[in-house]
């Protein structure tokens, strides 16, 4: 790899971290924020293909989805999002500290618009992320490292902009850490899904039921919040 290699797959691994702290830490504005938010989404994601077509000058090749290739996504998904379900009702249902959350969900326009960002976030956005974290950063990681080495270091990339926007969604660091351990062992298994199989639609599917179960929990976490501030506020 030269030099121009190495800086740019540096600044993918960190470049939506490093967005993340201007629009959700950062930049107090909200107007400002949200725009930061949609922006850096857009900029961020375009480096792939600016590199690959506009760089490398590969030729562009559309994935065709395979049925062998769901069947494991799916039951991965349902897996994940059944373990994240379950372990709420057993450890947080009622002590979870979410008062960042919904605060942010208003800044975005989300409870406005929720049931069209809940399909944004579990379709497009679960299929962005696969395309930038599984096909881009660990693809490119994996022709220069083992693959092992390359499932951790994509994975910690992808956790790294988590631990930003959870950091602030959550006061509790250790509630912070817990939940990105959970982030870092997702990443490893869709990394792992993809070099199974060498499609991002195994580790897509995976990715949006997960994002369904989050959306999920995210409803009944703003919904507990809003009942504990009116409890305070009689």
């Amino acid at each position: 790899m030269n030099a121009l290699s190495v800086a740019v797959l540096c600044i993918a691994i960190i470049g939506h971290a490093v967005a993340a702290l201007f629009y959700a830490v950062i930049i107090t504005d909200e107007s400002v924020a949200r725009g930061i938010y949609f922006g850096s989404k857009i900029v961020v994601n375009a480096i792939p293909l600016l590199w690959v077509f506009g760089v490398e000058r590969q030729r562009f090749r559309f994935p065709r989805p395979v049925g062998r290739t769901f069947v494991p996504g799916i039951a991965t998904g349902l897996l994940i999002a059944g373990c994240l379900i379950t372990l709420y009702k057993l450890a947080f249902a009622g002590r979870l500290d979410s008062a960042g959350l919904a605060v942010k969900a208003d800044v975005y326009g989300v409870r406005a618009h929720f049931f069209l960002f809940a399909f944004f976030l579990c379709l497009g956005n679960a299929g962005m992320e696969e395309y930038y974290w599984r096909w881009f950063v660990f693809g490119w990681l994996r022709r220069v490292m083992p693959v092992t080495v390359a499932v951790i270091v994509s994975s910690l990339g992808f956790t790294l902009h988590h631990i930003v926007v959870l950091s602030v969604y959550f006061p509790n660091p250790a509630l912070v850490l817990f939940f990105n351990m959970g982030v870092f062992a997702g990443g490893c298994i869709w990394a792992i899904l993809y070099e199974r199989y060498d499609s991002i639609f195994s580790s897509w599917v995976s990715h949006f039921f997960v994002d369904v179960g989050i959306m999920w929990l995210r409803t009944i976490c703003c919904s507990a919040t809003n009942v504990r501030n009116l409890e305070v506020a009689s």
